[in-house]
């Protein structure tokens, strides 16, 4: 038994250097040859041949295929322990704490998205956010009601990395939530701190609202402007500037514009939707030509 041992280790160690360094699979030399049972040979011959199949590309992905089939059809293994089935069966009932959360509950305040909203994969709605219908918050906005109500209007907007927030109280003794009306646009990198943007309004992108500050119908505030606590814009007026000052009356044509602005936002806000529900549908389209021109993967 100990012959025949050493003399199977010499053989296939001869198997394998000559596998490694590309000889024909058949050239062993006479003398193992002679020494070594012919069903051996016959085994070896195969085993060689299997291992430089495998060393190649296609080879490898044969292998790497059977084995995720026996992986997936094994009894043995229990949803638990394999992390994609697990997945696919919890249906994403449950939180994902390891990445970010879209929708976050503070206390008693649960934000509130309408059917047809479109809320942006990485924008943030915690504590008491009614996002109304048609209305967009897009990529990067916070939206944080954990002291106090924020409201967005019918076909209202919240541009990117907007953050919205609402005090407890105001010092002004007006309402400290944060309410915006319908059909409003709120520029990109806007600040909104416990004030109120009324019906076919326009903030220009970078400008800080504060307290108690107030926008009223078909008016604009101009980009970067700043308005301090209680301060007013009048109806069908543009006002720019830190602090913010009266620059010119809005013409009929700019009135106009604002709600079509508006409807603008949302129509775009439409195709990024369509993207998110609940995933890209890019893939069927690819699918359908592969499978029309009869193409391999």
């Amino acid at each position: 038994m100990k012959t025949l041992g050493t003399s199977t280790g010499r053989v296939l160690g001869t198997w394998i250097r000559r596998s490694e360094t590309g000889t024909e699979a058949h050239g062993v030399g006479d003398g193992d040859a002679d020494k070594t049972p012919k069903p051996l040979r016959e085994e070896l011959r195969r085993s060689a041949a299997m291992a430089m199949a495998l060393r190649s590309p296609a080879g490898r992905k044969l292998l790497h295929s059977l084995l995720l089939r026996s992986a997936s059809s094994s009894p043995s293994v229990s949803p638990a322990a394999h992390p994609i089935r697990a997945s696919s069966t919890a249906q994403h009932t449950e939180w994902d704490y390891r990445g970010q959360r879209q929708i976050l509950p503070v206390g008693h305040r649960v934000p509130v998205v309408a059917v047809d909203a479109w809320v942006a994969p990485n924008a943030l709605l915690a504590g008491a956010v009614d996002i109304q219908d048609r209305a967009t918050v897009w990529h990067g906005a916070i939206l944080r009601g954990d002291l106090n109500r924020i409201v967005l209007g019918f076909s209202s907007s919240v541009g990117d990395k907007c953050v919205l927030h609402a005090a407890s109280t105001a010092p002004t003794g007006l309402s400290a939530e944060t309410l915006i009306g319908k059909y409003c646009t709120i520029g990109a990198y806007s600040i909104l701190r416990s004030c109120t943007v009324e019906d076919e309004a326009v903030v220009g992108s970078r400008c800080v609202l504060m307290e108690g500050s107030l926008v009223e119908m078909n008016s604009m505030l101009g980009s970067g402007s700043v308005l301090p606590p209680g301060r007013r814009v009048p109806a069908g007026e543009l006002w720019a500037g830190n602090p913010a000052r009266f620059v010119r009356l809005l013409t009929a044509d700019e009135i106009v514009a604002i709600p079509k602005l508006a409807q603008d936002i949302r129509e775009l806000a439409q195709e990024h939707a369509d993207e998110f529900l609940p995933y890209s549908t890019a893939y069927l389209e690819v699918e359908k030509l592969r499978a029309s021109h009869k193409l391999s993967a």
